[in-house]
């Protein structure tokens, strides 16, 4: 598949039931590649029309990990985005994956470019005949700008640079997602490398929204004394 640059959610769905349907019988090989795919171009009401639910909010609220339809299948998929275009203007460039499924045991490497920075991500993942989930997974992210990240969820006024780096180890198990969520364990490590600058909206937020008048003015009026004596 050479593209997936205007592919409808129905579209794409259909896709899918037919590749899954495909691998019930024989081995699926299947390599994707792509200029620009847009998670809100394929599905445009993802986003749209949301209204806040009458529970706690929870982003991975049981999503179906497919266990059991994985197990058996022999998959070997390869990804290849050169802009994935997620949420708002989050772009996560230069992704590059490569999925492998043989028997209930699995392997997912990752690489790309976030947030102006390189990402790493593998896992090895072990399923049960229950159609359980055991994951192992490892993430390093280097000099990724937390500015960066900001201005393309478009919250400006707010930071500018700040680099950051991430090192994890997390392990998993589970039959959805919130399962998995809710059973991580590991460590987790994320330190900066470089400097970053605090807008008025993140001081605001921190100290309060006189705080960054009434410091300018008092440091206008410390300014003036020290210029009079």
């Amino acid at each position: 598949i050479d593209t997936f640059d205007h592919l409808h959610l129905s579209s794409f769905s259909f896709l899918l039931l037919c590749l899954y349907q495909i691998s019930l019988q024989y081995p699926l090989n299947l390599n994707i590649k792509s200029k620009r795919f847009s998670v809100i171009d394929v599905a445009p009401d993802l986003y749209s029309g949301w209204k806040r639910p009458n529970r706690d909010l929870n982003v991975f609220h049981d999503i179906y990990l497919f266990g059991k339809e994985i197990r058996g299948r022999n998959l070997n998929i390869n990804v290849s985005f050169n802009n994935l275009f997620v949420y708002r203007d989050i772009n996560v460039r230069n992704l590059n994956a490569r999925i492998n499924f043989n028997n209930g045991i699995g392997r997912i490497d990752m690489k790309s470019v976030f947030a102006g920075g390189n990402i790493n991500y593998a896992s090895d993942i072990t399923v049960d005949d229950k159609g359980r989930l055991y994951t192992k997974n490892a993430i390093v992210g280097d000099d990724i700008y937390i500015g960066n990240l900001m201005k393309e969820i478009r919250i400006n006024d707010f930071m500018s640079g700040l680099p950051i780096n991430i090192e994890a180890y997390l392990e998993a198990d589970g039959v959805n997602m919130s399962e998995i969520m809710s059973t991580i364990t590991g460590p987790i490590r994320v330190y900066s490398v470089g400097k970053g600058s605090a807008y008025k909206q993140l001081v605001e937020n921190i100290y309060g929204e006189d705080f960054s008048d009434k410091h300018i003015h008092n440091s206008l009026a410390h300014v003036r004394n020290i210029a009079d004596e």
